[in-house]
Protein backbone atom coordinates (compact mmCIF):
# COMPACT_ATOMS: atom_id res chain seq x y z
CA UNK A 1 0.00 0.00 0.00
CA UNK A 2 1.48 3.36 -0.61
CA UNK A 3 0.30 7.26 -0.42
CA UNK A 4 2.02 10.77 -1.27
CA UNK A 5 2.19 13.70 1.00
CA UNK A 6 2.50 16.41 -0.33
CA UNK A 7 4.14 19.03 2.73
CA UNK A 8 3.26 22.83 2.11
CA UNK A 9 5.70 24.04 4.26
CA UNK A 10 9.54 22.66 4.46
CA UNK A 11 9.62 19.02 5.94
CA UNK A 12 12.93 17.46 7.26
CA UNK A 13 11.96 13.98 7.44
CA UNK A 14 15.22 12.72 9.35
CA UNK A 15 15.50 15.26 12.07
CA UNK A 16 11.32 14.98 12.58
CA UNK A 17 11.08 11.29 12.75
CA UNK A 18 14.61 11.10 14.68
CA UNK A 19 12.65 11.70 17.94
CA UNK A 20 10.83 8.30 18.07
CA UNK A 21 14.07 6.77 17.48
CA UNK A 22 16.01 4.70 20.56
CA UNK A 23 19.47 5.58 19.63
CA UNK A 24 21.57 4.12 16.46
CA UNK A 25 20.97 -0.16 16.70
CA UNK A 26 17.28 0.57 17.14
CA UNK A 27 15.69 -2.79 15.59
CA UNK A 28 12.12 -1.18 15.21
CA UNK A 29 13.47 2.05 12.89
CA UNK A 30 16.41 2.90 10.35
CA UNK A 31 17.09 6.22 9.15
CA UNK A 32 19.27 6.78 6.17
CA UNK A 33 20.41 8.83 2.99
CA UNK A 34 17.26 10.92 3.76
CA UNK A 35 14.64 7.70 4.24
CA UNK A 36 13.02 6.74 7.42
CA UNK A 37 12.13 2.79 8.04
CA UNK A 38 9.45 2.12 11.12
CA UNK A 39 8.40 -0.90 12.48
CA UNK A 40 5.01 -0.35 15.04
CA UNK A 41 2.25 -1.97 16.24
CA UNK A 42 -1.16 -0.57 15.62
CA UNK A 43 -4.89 -1.00 16.38
CA UNK A 44 -5.40 -3.36 13.46
CA UNK A 45 -1.53 -5.34 13.32
CA UNK A 46 1.76 -5.26 13.21
CA UNK A 47 2.94 -3.15 10.05
CA UNK A 48 5.80 -1.33 8.73
CA UNK A 49 6.78 1.42 6.93
CA UNK A 50 8.59 3.41 4.54
CA UNK A 51 8.91 7.55 4.08
CA UNK A 52 10.96 8.36 0.92
CA UNK A 53 10.94 11.41 -1.01
CA UNK A 54 10.61 12.03 -4.67
CA UNK A 55 11.05 15.95 -5.24
CA UNK A 56 9.24 17.53 -2.81
CA UNK A 57 6.68 14.94 -2.38
CA UNK A 58 6.72 12.44 0.36
CA UNK A 59 5.96 8.61 -0.59
CA UNK A 60 4.93 6.82 2.13
CA UNK A 61 4.51 2.67 1.82
CA UNK A 62 3.16 -0.05 4.29
CA UNK A 63 3.11 -3.39 4.90
CA UNK A 64 1.46 -6.25 7.42
CA UNK A 65 -1.97 -5.81 8.83
CA UNK A 66 -1.98 -2.61 10.01
CA UNK A 67 -0.92 -0.70 7.22
CA UNK A 68 -4.02 1.09 6.09
CA UNK A 69 -4.38 2.61 9.73
CA UNK A 70 -0.49 3.81 9.29
CA UNK A 71 -0.98 5.81 5.76
CA UNK A 72 -4.05 6.81 7.23
CA UNK A 73 -1.91 8.50 10.07
CA UNK A 74 1.26 9.47 7.96
CA UNK A 75 0.67 12.99 7.66
CA UNK A 76 0.20 13.49 11.82
CA UNK A 77 3.07 11.03 12.33
CA UNK A 78 5.38 13.43 9.97
CA UNK A 79 3.14 16.94 11.75
CA UNK A 80 1.77 18.09 8.77
CA UNK A 81 -1.20 18.74 10.63
CA UNK A 82 0.84 21.59 12.38
CA UNK A 83 0.42 25.11 11.20
CA UNK A 84 4.13 26.29 11.48
CA UNK A 85 2.70 30.29 11.41
CA UNK A 86 0.95 28.86 15.00
CA UNK A 87 4.44 28.73 16.64
CA UNK A 88 5.43 32.07 18.18
CA UNK A 89 7.77 31.13 20.86
CA UNK A 90 8.15 33.85 23.32
CA UNK A 91 11.82 33.05 24.53
CA UNK A 92 15.15 34.00 22.72
CA UNK A 93 16.41 30.24 22.13
CA UNK A 94 13.35 29.00 20.91
CA UNK A 95 13.23 31.48 18.41
CA UNK A 96 16.59 30.87 17.09
CA UNK A 97 16.20 27.09 17.34
CA UNK A 98 12.99 27.41 14.92
CA UNK A 99 14.96 29.65 12.74
CA UNK A 100 17.48 27.02 12.53
CA UNK A 101 15.40 24.01 11.66
CA UNK A 102 12.30 25.04 9.80
CA UNK A 103 11.56 21.64 8.94
CA UNK A 104 11.49 19.86 11.88
CA UNK A 105 7.76 19.02 12.95
CA UNK A 106 6.44 17.14 16.35
CA UNK A 107 3.77 14.58 15.18
CA UNK A 108 1.91 12.07 16.70
CA UNK A 109 2.68 7.91 16.35
CA UNK A 110 -0.26 6.64 18.14
CA UNK A 111 1.82 4.48 20.06
CA UNK A 112 1.47 5.00 23.48
CA UNK A 113 2.93 1.91 25.30
CA UNK A 114 5.91 2.16 22.73
CA UNK A 115 6.66 5.08 24.04
CA UNK A 116 5.70 4.65 27.43
CA UNK A 117 8.04 1.44 27.48
CA UNK A 118 10.95 3.61 26.22
CA UNK A 119 9.80 6.53 28.64
CA UNK A 120 10.22 4.37 31.41
CA UNK A 121 13.48 2.67 30.65
CA UNK A 122 15.10 6.64 29.94
CA UNK A 123 14.04 7.34 33.15
CA UNK A 124 15.10 4.55 35.09
CA UNK A 125 18.86 4.51 33.58
CA UNK A 126 21.13 6.53 31.28
CA UNK A 127 19.95 7.16 27.65
CA UNK A 128 22.61 4.77 26.43
CA UNK A 129 22.09 2.23 28.49
CA UNK A 130 18.23 2.46 28.42
CA UNK A 131 18.39 2.30 24.42
CA UNK A 132 20.48 -1.45 25.12
CA UNK A 133 18.14 -2.39 27.10
CA UNK A 134 15.53 -1.79 24.55
CA UNK A 135 16.75 -2.71 21.81
CA UNK A 136 17.65 -6.29 24.25
CA UNK A 137 13.84 -6.26 24.79
CA UNK A 138 13.25 -5.94 21.43
CA UNK A 139 15.22 -8.61 19.91
CA UNK A 140 14.45 -10.97 22.87
CA UNK A 141 10.58 -10.10 22.72
CA UNK A 142 9.54 -9.36 19.47
CA UNK A 143 9.16 -10.88 15.81
CA UNK A 144 10.14 -9.41 12.47
CA UNK A 145 7.78 -7.02 11.09
CA UNK A 146 5.91 -7.33 8.32
CA UNK A 147 7.63 -5.78 4.61
CA UNK A 148 11.28 -5.32 2.97
CA UNK A 149 12.26 -3.25 6.05
CA UNK A 150 14.43 -6.09 7.68
CA UNK A 151 12.66 -4.44 11.05
CA UNK A 152 11.69 -6.04 14.50
CA UNK A 153 7.96 -4.91 15.56
CA UNK A 154 8.34 -3.69 19.56
CA UNK A 155 7.29 -5.84 21.94
CA UNK A 156 4.21 -6.80 22.11
CA UNK A 157 2.47 -4.89 25.57
CA UNK A 158 1.04 -8.26 26.61
CA UNK A 159 3.90 -10.04 26.57
CA UNK A 160 5.43 -7.11 28.32
CA UNK A 161 2.90 -7.52 31.00
CA UNK A 162 3.73 -10.90 31.45
CA UNK A 163 7.28 -10.36 32.18
CA UNK A 164 6.55 -8.29 35.13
Amino acid sequence: MRRTLRPRQPLDLSCTLRMLRRGVGDPTMRIADGEVWRATRTPSGPASVHFGREGAEIVVSAWGPGSEWLLDRAPQLVGLDDNPQDFRPRHQFLRQMHGRHPGLRFGASGAVVEALVCSILEQKVRGIDAWRTYRRLVLRYSDPAPGPGNLMLPPDPAVLSRLG
